[in-house]
């Protein structure tokens, strides 16, 4: 028996694609999955115009002279350059290049350039070795700081890779100066969280106390302390004072009376 098999859209094999290129994004929504789609192809367009304008020059390179197409093809195949460009330009062309007197200047100068560009590939060369041994130290660290898993750092430095591989080409995408601009404000906006988390702070404790006041019945108490309803420390009256025993209250509050002033 024939199992009915899932015939995917155009559109599903076109996204299982993209995703397949771009794990870390969600192309669920029609507009980041053409919007990619997009930057692929300005990418692909910039690339393929570089390619064609070094053609370009290649060709023009071998269209002024054919013998060195064909050198650079003896090359290619491993042959002695030395013996590729005898064979091409003839013996007596490169005694020509070496007793020319009006070019053995140039020659020297060209013969000075091309050893120090190799004492500096040399030096770059061993200085790469080193970053490379020291770069590879600093990410295990940088995992281990962070709690992530051996390898976790790669990702991120494949995204980087990415920029700079954008960059060389002179491509800027929006979704990259997006994340720049994110990480640049990163502290700030750290800062900014937190000092509105200390405002709301601050306003929950005023709308606390503002709810606690209005849950008083609102009488002020006589020593002008608001939210105070206790009745005032009464006076030392002496030996009056004290002739109530216990509680020590005076001769007026026991029997219930107010004291009147007389003026004399």
């Amino acid at each position: 028996m024939i199992e009915n098999q899932e015939v995917k859209s155009k559109r599903d094999l076109l996204s299982e694609r993209i995703s397949g290129k771009y794990p870390d994004k969600d192309f669920s929504d029609d507009e980041a999955l053409f919007g990619q789609i997009s930057d692929d192809y300005d990418d692909f367009d910039n690339k393929i115009k570089g390619y064609q304008e070094r053609e370009k020059q290649i060709l023009d390179m071998f269209n002024a002279d054919e013998r060195s197409a064909i050198f650079l093809k003896d090359m290619k195949q491993g042959k002695s350059p030395w013996t590729a460009f005898i064979r091409r330009f003839g013996k007596d062309g490169l005694e020509e290049l070496v007793n020319n007197e009006e070019k053995l200047q140039e020659f020297e100068e060209a013969e000075k350039e091309f050893l120090a560009n190799a004492a500096k590939s040399k030096e770059m060369d061993e200085q790469r070795e080193k970053n490379i041994i020291a770069t590879q130290a600093m990410l295990d660290e940088w995992e281990k700081k962070h709690d992530m898993e051996y390898g976790d750092a790669d990702a991120i430095l494949a995204v980087a890779s990415a920029i700079a591989d954008d960059l060389f080409m002179g491509v800027v995408k929006e979704e990259t100066l997006d994340m720049l601009q994110r990480a640049m404000n990163y502290e700030k906006d750290i800062e900014n969280a937190a000092a509105e988390a200390e405002i709301r702070g601050k306003n929950a404790k005023i709308d606390e106390k503002l709810r606690t006041r209005k849950a008083s019945d609102g009488t002020v108490a006589l020593d002008g302390k608001t939210g105070n309803n206790m009745a005032p420390k009464p006076r030392n009256l002496g030996a009056l004072g004290r002739y109530g025993g216990e509680g020590n209250t005076t001769i007026w509050e026991r029997g219930n009376e107010k004291r009147t002033r007389y003026n004399s």
